[in-house]
């Protein structure tokens, strides 16, 4: 009896755990059966050692709620069938589990269809839910929201005609939010009978929201112009926010500059830093208030003849969107509803004319994420020309991709089943022929490689896997050699804390390597080409290294992951942000020079900057400089994106 009572209560026992997941360590289980318990309470945060969890099974007991204050973020698979869910569980199921790819929810007789509907809307990587297709019926979110959207600026000019703007000024706003939303309830009914009551929840959010807007834009229209009047007691009126940003409804794109913005200009040999333009460009289903659309990777277009120099391509969500850092603006972007994007890589390539002779070069993008396909962009065209997916049928998510630096063609693409592939791309040379796409060769590992970089001589690959890099001779599959020798050389660095994880890599022009694991309190810089001529590459013998780290550059400890390294290829600068709006600029060549703190008896490189970001408390996914050092772009967890420039 008393062992019920305890599981009643969801305390769980280490044994207990122990005997339902698949292996002999919570540490490292993927599996966790806790069905038919007659669990009434579950307390997620017990299951926190848990790391590599990725299967929970919670079904046929008697829960109501999930909580957790610390998300699961690794679990991706969720059976709740047979218990007693309903509206109100879906908020802590979405929290305590928002990576979620597979959610079961049958036999919960209180959840209805909308219920199913509101969970597909806030897991964006969700695919399947009741074995339903989860993209599916996202597109008929979209439709509805894009629907509700126009009707309810169309209500609320009906309503309200030429006064809006000075009534959205005047009135005090809970009470024009109470009447509108009398209003809409009344004339606006849109959708099927099961999405009836998500439209209801929904349409009473998007009229809030809309009132806000309206309201924010009106000050800041109203704070705009005193501004101009006086200019020198307001540094914050120098940024400059373009309304067009966002295509569709570019005035929600405008933050509330009062509160978020603030002047970060940094003084540092006769240069100065300054944000210029803070963006959100990839809201999922065009909702201005979209703060959880992940952004994860940012690329300067290559400089070539007819090039601006200044285009940055941006990739979360479903978009890949490309601004001018110049001007703020949103120039163009592609948009898959099913994707969510990844990883991107940029190739300048060589066409040459058989009439004239002559030959241009022209500037295409690969872009990737979570269906498992390439997707070639050629961006002054503003086509995607084609994608690529024959080699990869099980559709796992591909999570890095970088062109060959020699041989702008070869495309290197790295998935989570541990493959990394090689293509062979181009573009098609006339109006109706097709690009040919060919598959160069592959190999493999047990782990999933989370970031590709090659050397600046073109013949060694360098990955970061969960826990070790691996670097393989490539010199014959550039070769094009039909069976090509393949070496490979596996670096492993020592535990400092818990299960680490790679999340950052990148190899600079002298051949030094720079890498940054989740949780280790440091960035270590280290050398793959130690001894590397003394290695017999003929033997076939299995090769593993302890890391050579020269140094390591001072970066506070975080559990966070994918905040992403980046280096500048001039000059060879590391820049790197963490989740508290904090980005680290890193000299590695003078850093080496003044020395002065150990940590583990290895020597310390401190930033020679620190930058903020204009909003507090934000995850900073990754940072870039711009090739002729003049912008250093931002991209963040919460679906914004700030470019400064160098004054």
């Amino acid at each position: 009896m008393q062992r019920r009572s305890s599981r009643a209560k969801g305390q769980l026992k280490m044994n207990v755990l122990l005997g339902r997941c698949d292996s002999k360590s919570l540490q490292f289980s993927k599996r966790l059966d806790l069905s038919s318990m007659q669990l009434s309470q579950l307390d997620i945060d017990a299951l926190s050692t848990m790391k590599n969890l990725k299967e929970l099974d919670v079904s046929k007991n008697r829960l109501s709620q999930l909580h957790s204050c610390h998300p699961m973020e690794t679990v991706q698979f969720l059976d709740c069938s047979s218990n007693y869910f309903d509206a109100s569980s879906i908020t802590g199921i979405c929290k305590a589990f928002p990576n979620l790819t597979q959610i079961k929810l049958f036999k919960n007789r209180a959840l209805k269809k909308a219920d199913l509907y509101e969970i597909v809307a806030r897991l964006h990587q969700l695919r399947k839910i009741n074995d339903m297709d989860a993209n599916v019926m996202r597109e008929e979110l979209n439709k509805v929201n894009q629907e509700l959207l126009a009707r309810i600026h169309q209500e609320f000019i009906e309503a309200f005609g030429s006064e809006s703007d000075s009534l959205a000024a005047n009135m005090n706003i809970e009470e024009l939010k109470n009447d509108f939303a009398e209003i809409l309830q009344k004339n606006v009914s849109i959708g099927s009978i099961d999405l009836r009551l998500f439209v209801q929840r929904r349409l009473i959010e998007l009229a809030y929201s809309y009132i806000d807007e309206k309201c924010s834009i009106n000050n800041f229209r109203n704070k705009k112009r005193s501004s101009k009047i006086n200019k020198a007691e307001n540094n914050a009126s120098n940024l400059v926010f373009p309304k067009e940003v966002f295509l569709e409804h570019s005035s929600s794109y405008i933050f509330d500059k009062c509160k978020l913005l603030k002047q970060h200009g940094i003084e540092s040999d006769g240069c100065k830093l300054s944000p210029k333009y803070l963006l959100r460009m990839h809201s999922f289903n065009n909702d201005p208030e979209d703060k959880l659309t992940e952004i994860w990777q940012a690329s300067f277009e290559p400089a070539i003849t007819g090039s601006m120099g200044s285009v940055c391509a941006v990739c979360g969500g479903e978009i890949v969107a490309f601004v001018d850092c110049k001007t703020g603006k949103l120039m163009k972007r592609y948009k898959h509803p099913r994707e969510i994007f990844y990883c991107l890589a940029w190739s300048s390539i060589t066409l040459s004319s058989e009439k004239d002779k002559k030959s241009s070069v022209i500037n295409i993008l690969a872009a990737a994420g979570q269906c498992g396909e390439i997707r070639l962009i050629y961006p002054s065209q503003k086509i995607c020309y084609a994608h690529i997916s024959a080699q990869n049928r099980t559709k796992t998510p591909i999570c890095s991709l970088v062109f060959h630096p020699l041989s702008p063609k070869l495309l290197f693409s790295g998935s989570e089943d541990g493959h990394v592939r090689v293509w062979e791309v181009d573009i098609p040379v006339g109006e109706y022929s097709a690009a040919k796409i060919t598959y160069v060769h592959g190999v493999m590992a047990d782990s999933r490689p989370r970031i590709l970089r090659i050397s600046s001589c073109g013949n060694w690959l360098l990955a970061a896997y969960d826990k070790y890099c691996i670097m393989w001779n490539i010199a014959d599959i550039v070769a094009r050699k039909k069976k090509p020798i393949i070496s490979k050389i596996t670096y492993k660095f020592p535990y400092t804390h818990g299960v680490p994880y790679f999340d950052g890599l990148v190899l600079l022009k002298n051949n030094l390597a720079v890498s940054k694991r989740k949780g280790d309190g440091f960035i270590s810089l280290w050398d793959p080409f130690h001894d590397i001529d003394k290695l017999n590459f003929e033997a076939k013998v299995v090769r593993e290294f302890e890391a050579d780290v020269i140094a390591h550059l001072e970066y506070p400890k975080s559990s966070e992951w994918f905040m992403q390294l980046a280096s500048h290829d001039d000059t060879g600068l590391i820049s790197v942000g963490d989740n508290q709006s904090q980005i680290f600029l890193f000299d590695i060549k003078h850093g080496l020079s003044q020395i002065n703190d150990l940590i583990f008896h290895v020597p310390v490189i401190k930033p020679f900057k620190i930058l903020e970001f204009p909003i507090k408390r934000m995850k900073i996914n990754q940072v870039i400089i711009s090739p002729d050092s003049k912008f250093i772009v931002a991209v963040t967890s919460s679906n914004s994106v700030c470019v400064w420039e160098t004054s």
